[in-house]
């Protein structure tokens, strides 16, 4: 996941009040990067999909 934030395909996720990661939508986005991965699609082109 963090790598996926330092490529600028997520944004950092909230943290909650005991310092855990809220990933609601990041869950959803992540699995369209897989799908997209899993079809040979770049970083360039998965990012340009997800804005």
């Amino acid at each position: 996941m963090r790598y996926h934030e330092r490529a600028g395909l997520l944004a950092a996720p909230a943290h909650s009040g005991d310092n855990f990661r809220v990933t609601g939508t990041h869950v959803e986005k992540l699995s369209l990067i897989r799908h997209c991965r899993l079809l040979d699609k770049t970083y360039k082109e998965i990012r340009t999909l997800l804005r």
